[in-house]
């Protein structure tokens, strides 16, 4: 059975036939002398391959590491693989707005957030595959691997570290994660590999605002993966989305570490470094921002998505570390806090979505069914 958030995520956000919506009537561009050319080598030079760089780097640390576990069942190794696992899904968050191009689907297989970022992971699945020898990385069952998957395996069902490392007695459980984590850095590879060498070019010079060009494959993923952090990383666990009646706090990203705070708070800086052109080395460049300026109302409506910017910053800041999000979720006191982020997150979306297609004459090409 998938995932709540293959469902979800399938049906609301990627997997949706596209539509060309028309945000208003007046989606036009304004601003034919700007340059999106230098936005578009930006994003791919200082943003976009940097960071799938960094997270190649990450993950083929996490390889090393789960490759040490397994050849060696210890508690330092495993601690040794769940820090390098944190570090790796972090510098995930930065690249996860980039589901096109190499990132795109292709024939069988989806999306990159679809194929390696799944959450929840589908636990009765993993568990059957490891127990029957099956370690197909190609299936259609993409709650079973991915970033989350090699959470699963190791932090969880139980974190106490005595009981994973004895699970590991078993050879299955450890060639499943071997294989798990070989179709990860396989996966990352290719699409890094891809960035780095004939799409970059082909990205910067498919300059126009027209369905498929560069900007507008960048500004509809960029508005996806906004509405993913709002929607599956908070609204699902919340249980505030369309035909929820309760809160589900185990359905959290990162339920099994008690992470998922961690990789909010990075998720939403990533949308924020898009939005101001901020590189992975912290330096300004082009982003939407600078595009809207030299567009007709484009600084009005900076200066109140800025201002808005402000206040989920604020409301994410006031969400302790601890306890864990699904935790605090639960709790009738402490889940208000997290609601407040929510409602806030979703105040803004009018202004990264609606307000922004209309004002850069970019049309919004999905259906979230957010009514945004």
């Amino acid at each position: 059975m998938n995932s709540k958030f293959v469902k979800g995520y399938t049906a609301g956000i990627l997997g949706l036939v596209i539509s060309l919506m028309i945000a208003c009537s007046d989606s036009k561009n304004d601003s034919p002398d700007f340059d999106r050319t230098t936005l578009l080598t930006d994003m791919a030079d200082h943003l976009i391959v940097p960071q799938f760089t960094r997270a190649q780097t990450d993950i083929h640390a996490l390889h090393a590491a789960i490759t040490a576990f397994t050849a060696g069942v210890t508690a330092e190794n495993l601690e040794a693989a769940r820090a390098s696992w944190r570090t790796a899904h972090s510098s995930f968050q930065y690249v996860n707005s980039f589901n096109f191009g190499p990132g795109g689907a292709e024939g069988a297989q989806r999306t990159m957030v679809e194929e390696i970022g799944v959450f929840p992971v589908d636990v009765t699945l993993i568990e059957e595959k490891i127990s029957t020898n099956t370690f197909a990385m190609t299936d259609a069952k993409r709650a079973t691997r991915g970033l989350l998957t090699i959470e699963y395996l190791l932090f969880g069902p139980d974190a106490g570290e005595d009981k994973i490392v004895a699970a590991y007695a078993s050879q299955n459980r450890r060639d499943y994660l071997t294989a798990v984590t070989d179709h990860l850095q396989t996966y990352i590879d290719a699409v890094t590999a891809s960035w780095k060498g004939s799409y970059r070019t082909a990205f910067v010079s498919n300059n126009g605002t027209d369905v498929g060009s560069s900007t507008s494959l960048l500004y509809n993923e960029f508005v996806k993966s906004y509405e993913i952090l709002k929607n599956y990383k908070l609204g699902l666990p919340l249980g505030v989305l369309a035909g929820q009646i309760q809160r589900e706090p185990e359905q959290v990203e990162a339920y099994y570490s008690g992470y998922s705070l961690q990789f909010i708070k990075a998720h939403y800086q990533s949308a924020v470094n898009i939005w101001n052109g901020t590189a992975a080395d912290g330096t300004d460049h082009t982003g939407f921002k600078q595009y809207l300026q030299e567009v007709a109302g484009g600084p009005e409506l900076i200066a109140t998505t800025e201002q808005q910017l402000a206040v989920i910053q604020t409301a994410l800041n006031a969400i302790p570390e601890t306890p864990p999000l699904s935790v605090q979720i639960a709790s009738d006191d402490a889940m208000a806090k997290v609601l407040t982020l929510h409602d806030e997150l979703q105040k803004n979306t009018r202004y990264f979505k609606s307000d922004m297609s209309s004002r850069l004459g970019i049309a919004i090409t999905y259906s979230s069914g957010d009514g945004d």
